[in-house]
Parts: C-alpha cells; structure tokens; sequence
C-alpha cells in the first residue's frame, strides 16, 4: 500500500495500492475529500496502467482485513444519488475500501458503452478494459472474464460536471455541431478516426467523421485531469489570497505556521507584498499632498 497525500484542503492521507487499485478511507476520510483531492486520487490511480489477469482477480476477491484491527471487512452497499455502489468496510467503524470501479461510481462517473461505441472499438481492434482488474475484454462482452465485474466506461460529459468546468445544463445541452462553441474547452483531443480536433467533455460524436468520442482507459483521462488540477489550484489560491489579504501580517504568518503548508506560505508572502503595495500607493499619494499643500502655503 502506497500513501497519497492529495493538496486539497483537507490534508488526508489516504492508502492506495497501485497493482489493485484500492483504496482506504478511514472514517470520515471518503466524504471529506475536496474537489482537487479527488483530481489527485485519480491521478495517481491513472498513473500506473491497468494490466489484467486471473491472478489480480483473485487478489480482488479474496479476504481483505482491516489495518486498524485486523477484522474481516464485511460487503457493505452505499446509495447515491447516480445509484448504489458496493464496497467492504471494517464492522468497527474504522473505515472503508473501494475498488476504481466503486470510486468512479460513487461519483456517477460510470456508464455502459453503447452500441456505437462498441462498433468502433471492435472495428479498431481496441480492447474494452475492465475498470476492476484491468483486464482487456473484446468489445461486445458484457461482463469481465476474470473478475465477473460487469465491463463500464467513463461518462466524459458527467466528469466535466464534476471537474467544474461546464455545468450540468451546459453539458446536458451540448452537441457535437454546437459544444467547441458554446462551452470552454476541457482538454483538446484528436479524433482517433481522423484526428479532428474536439473536446471529449462536450462533445459525443466527432463533428467531421461522426466516430464517438470515448475514453476505455483510466490513463485516458491524464491530459483532463491534469487541466482540472492547474484549474483547481489557481481557483484555491486565488480564494486563499482573498481570504488572507484583509488579516494582519501577523493573523497571516500564524495561519501558515499553524499548517505548515507552502502553499500557505506563498500566499502569506504575496498577501504580505501586496499589502505594502497598497499602503505604499496610499503613503505615496497622502505624501504628495502634502508637499502640494506646503508649497502651496509658501
């Protein structure tokens, strides 16, 4: 098991295990996540790809205790509003596992591929991965030949929602002729039949070739993820700068002494210059009348 420290607010540190792709929130841990941890999570889950086989699988299906107290973890079922989605948890309250495709679902970031889609994947010879163990399934298949799990793919439009880059209504209206126009663009990716530049996050079908847009893999979503993170980070420090810029220099310094994070730190030193800044135009403009007034006395 590897730790992830996400950069979100909430400074958790959450376990997750590369080959299997697991993770385990501790109590209060899974709904406590921002949205830039969450960005962060999926990153570093997308890092290493997925390689499929029995041997994954059964680790998967296998006895999983608690690192707290050593229990079993029980199956346990969360209902959501995207549906329910299954994972297994300490019977102590000490936390909880998901597997990516549980993680993905809890966020209504799963859906069947539809006949379209599974056409131009097997005309191109891609293999549909299962979200679960990794491994590649033929594109009609319905259900993971290793694990049984039944074989999802990414919503692209539902992760721009959750990303915050268009909202709900924007994506729900977006069409292929309509979205590189009425909607920022999330990432730009090339059409894999003829190269077309498009947005996956809006946009279905390819407007010039009418090849659907989809994304089989996790490792797919790095160049999304990645916009969603540079985003994500400048709206935090932007807030951040906001909020310390009206404290004393003082209020600022114990802030991010009391974290202990740079970030804080940066924004403690830019709130500092920008401090003096504004007080230095103010001293120099009060200055200024002054001497005008005096020389206009004389």
């Amino acid at each position: 098991m590897a730790s992830v420290r996400p950069g979100g607010d909430v400074g958790a540190e959450v376990d997750h295990c590369t080959p299997c792709r697991l993770v385990w929130f501790d109590m209060l841990e899974f709904h406590a996540l921002d949205r830039l941890a969450w960005v962060e999570l999926l990153q570093a889950m997308a890092a290493r790809p997925a390689e499929g086989d029995s041997e994954r699988a059964d680790r998967l299906g296998g006895t999983w205790r608690c690192p707290h107290c050593g229990q079993t973890l029980r199956q346990s079922a969360a209902l959501t509003r995207y549906g329910r989605y299954g994972g297994r948890e300490c019977a102590q309250g000490h936390g909880q596992v998901l597997g990516l495709t549980a993680l993905l679902a809890s966020r209504g970031l799963l859906r069947p591929p539809s006949t379209g889609e599974r056409v131009a994947l097997a005309r191109e010879a891609r293999a549909l991965h299962c979200l679960s163990c990794g491994a590649p399934e033929m594109a009609h298949d319905d259900h993971c030949s290793h694990c049984e799990s039944p074989l999802l793919m990414l919503d692209l439009p539902r992760l721009a929602v959750a990303l915050g880059h268009v909202d709900e209504g924007t994506a729900a209206r977006a069409r292929p002729d309509t979205a590189a126009q009425d909607t920022p663009a999330l990432t730009r990716w090339p059409c894999h039949a003829c190269g077309q530049v498009l947005d996956p996050a809006v946009e279905a079908h390819c407007g010039q070739c009418g090849h659907p847009v989809l994304a089989p893999l996790l490792e797919d979503l790095s160049p999304l993820l990645a916009g969603a993170q540079a985003r994500l980070e400048s709206l935090r420090d932007e807030a951040m700068r906001t909020a310390l810029a009206p404290l004393p220099e003082s209020e600022r310094r114990r802030i991010a002494d009391l974290t202990q994070r740079p970030e804080h730190h940066a924004a403690a030193e830019r709130a500092r210059h920008a401090y003096w800044r504004r007080y230095g135009v103010v001293a120099a403009a009060f200055g200024t009348a002054l001497l005008v007034a005096f020389c206009n006395v004389r």
